[in-house]
């Protein structure tokens, strides 16, 4: 077997974890944009797709060659949009949930950058708020449900 590299290893590592990670999150948050964000991150970085990223794109694929009988005033986005398990009620659309879910991710992951740097709490979600012009309340709600 080829010894690894520190780098080739480094790699593979995070593509675990990356991949876990929106796994937990296509089951948790139902949107199938993280099951798409696996499958791009895994060609990315040449790692075998996930069983469960499989598993989505098979329902989607017979979905799409089978659709359930549309109405006739159905338009054909709709009926896209159903197949690809993109019609799930919610806060927004699929879309506006992933954008917000990354940018609570990244102003949560600032915060704990200043926590490591030293900063308190109170401090860290003052500059962050600041920072991406969000009130306090909002960015320690975002915390503590986290």
């Amino acid at each position: 077997m080829k010894k690894l590299t520190a780098t080739q290893r480094m790699n593979e590592s995070w593509a675990r974890t990356l991949l876990q990670y929106c796994h937990i999150l296509f089951e948790e948050e139902k949107n199938p944009l993280f099951a798409w964000q696996a499958y791009q991150a895994s060609q990315e970085l040449r790692v075998p797709i996930p069983c469960w990223v499989l598993d989505y794109l098979n329902e989607v694929a017979e979905n799409l060659l089978n659709p359930s009988q549309p109405s006739a005033d159905e338009r054909a986005g709709v009926t896209i949009q159903k197949a690809l398990l993109m019609n799930k009620k919610g806060r927004g659309n699929v879309f506006l949930r992933y954008a917000d879910f990354h940018d609570r991710w990244n102003a949560l992951n600032q915060v704990r950058e200043l926590l490591e740097k030293g900063e308190t709490l109170d401090n860290a979600f003052n500059k962050i708020s600041k920072k991406i012009n969000l009130s306090k309340e909002a960015v320690k709600k975002w915390y503590y449900a986290s």
